[in-house]
């Protein structure tokens, strides 16, 4: 009796591990779409060390298989990374975040965003309607370009 008790615990332990490395292997997976996608240029504005810029990194979800993928709902530009240092770190924008306008020019895609930031010449400030993942209001900030970006 002892030994089908012990055999049952061995059971249940190599069940635990395995959904251990499960998880661990889709969350790997999701990693490795979101760098293939930041490659691709899929998911930054004019880059600079790897984020736009703005100070993120964004992703164009606009496919019904894509945002399964990313779990939402809505099609959109979601902010995909903030730089830490970055003006929009400061301002509270977080991953997962989905920018909503540009300048009060409701975004259409990624393209839309890029070309909207890109035709910048001057340094400006400029404004960011965005929505917390979850949230229902959404929430504005602005952000100082320099000459530079």
């Amino acid at each position: 009796m002892a030994q089908v008790h012990g055999t049952e615990k061995s059971n249940s332990r190599r069940r635990e591990q395995a959904l251990v490395w499960a998880m661990t292997a889709i969350a790997l997976a999701l990693l490795i779409v979101a760098l293939i996608q930041l490659k691709n240029n899929n998911a930054t504005v004019e880059k600079k060390n790897g984020y736009g810029v703005l100070g993120m990194a964004f992703l164009d979800l606009q496919d019904k298989e894509e945002m399964a993928s990313y779990h939402v709902s809505v099609p959109g530009v979601y902010v995909l990374a903030v730089d830490e240092g970055s003006q929009a770190a400061s301002l509270g924008v977080c991953s997962g975040d989905r920018v909503l306008s540009v300048g009060g020019e409701a975004l259409r895609d990624a393209n839309h965003l890029e070309s909207l930031v890109g035709d910048i010449k001057d340094p400006t400030t400029i404004r960011l309607s965005l929505i917390h993942s979850g949230e229902q209001e959404p929430y504005e900030i602005e952000i100082e370009l320099s000459a530079s970006h």
